[in-house]
C-alpha cells in the first residue's frame, strides 16, 4: 500500500486522503479552509476570540511545504516526518470535489521542549522489529464550519493517528488546548477521542495571539500504541 495515495471513504460523498503533489494548485483553497475553521464565528471551533486581528492560522506557502514533507521520503526506518491529510465531498457535477477539512500531523520538535512534561523512557518504546518509536505532534484539525459535528474531524484525527504509527514510527500524539479557550474544544479532545491531560505550557503559536489573553495551554496526550482506532482504518 503506498502511503501517498490511500484514499478512506467513510461515507457516500465524503473522503480522506494524503495531500499529493497535485493538491499544489490548491494550495490556497486548504488554507483558507483551516483558516476559515479556526477564525470564523459560525462553527464551534471557532477561537476568534483569541487571535489578534490579520493573524492567519496558516499560509498557502506552509501548505505548499508540508505537502511537499508529506510526499517525501526521508531516510530511516521510518520515512515520513509530515502528514497533511484532506478531507473531501464529492461533488459529480463539477470538476473537482470540495475540501472540508485538514488535519496536520508533524514529528515532535521543538514545541514541548520547555514544558519538560514528557517522559521517553517506556518499558515497551520500540515496535516488532526493534525500532523505536517516536513522538508526533497534532498542530491542527480543521473542518468547515458547515460540516463540522458530522464525524468528519473525528474520521481526520483517528486516520492521522493511524498513519502517524504506521508511517511516522509515532508511538504518542501531543497536542494543546489554551486553558483560557473554548472548554468544548478541550471536552472533544479528552472525552471524544481519548486524549489525557499531562501538563500546561506556554502556547507554541503566541505570535498570532492578542497581546491580553492568557497564554497557557493544556498539553493532550495520546497513547497510540495502545490505541485500537488505528487497526480498523488502515
Amino acid at each position: 500500500m503506498s502511503s501517498n495515495t490511500k484514499v478512506t471513504q467513510f461515507k457516500n460523498d465524503y473522503y480522506i486522503r494524503p495531500a499529493c503533489l497535485k493538491d499544489l494548485n490548491r494550495i490556497q483553497e486548504i488554507a483558507d479552509v483551516v483558516n476559515i475553521s479556526f477564525l470564523s464565528e459560525d462553527g464551534w471551533t471557532t477561537v476568534k476570540a483569541f487571535i489578534a486581528c490579520n493573524k492567519d492560522r496558516t499560509t498557502p506557502e506552509d501548505i505548499e511545504k508540508f505537502i511537499h514533507e508529506t510526499v517525501t521520503d526521508y531516510p530511516g526506518n521510518y520515512k515520513k516526518r509530515t502528514l497533511l491529510q484532506l478531507a473531501f465531498k464529492h461533488k459529480p457535477k463539477e470538476k473537482q470535489d470540495s475540501i472540508i477539512g485538514v488535519g496536520l500531523i508533524k514529528l515532535m520538535g521543538n514545541e514541548f521542549q520547555r514544558a519538560c512534561l514528557i517522559d521517553t523512557t517506556y518499558v515497551d518504546n520500540t515496535n516488532e522489529h526493534g525500532i523505536k518509536y517516536t513522538i508526533g505532534t497534532a498542530h491542527y484539525l480543521a473542518v468547515l464550519p458547515a460540516y463540522q459535528s458530522s464525524g468528519i474531524g473525528d474520521e481526520i484525527c483517528y486516520l492521522g493517528w493511524a498513519y502517524a504509527r504506521e508511517f511516522m514510527g509515532c508511538r504518542s500524539i501531543l497536542g494543546w488546548s489554551l486553558v483560557d479557550g473554548r472548554p468544548e474544544i478541550l471536552l472533544y479532545y479528552v472525552k471524544k477521542v481519548g486524549c489525557k491531560i499531562i501538563g500546561v505550557m506556554d502556547y507554541p503559536y503566541r505570535n498570532l495571539m492578542k497581546k491580553n489573553i492568557n497564554s497557557s495551554c493544556f498539553v493532550l496526550y495520546h497513547d497510540l500504541l495502545n490505541d485500537n482506532h488505528h487497526k480498523a482504518r488502515l
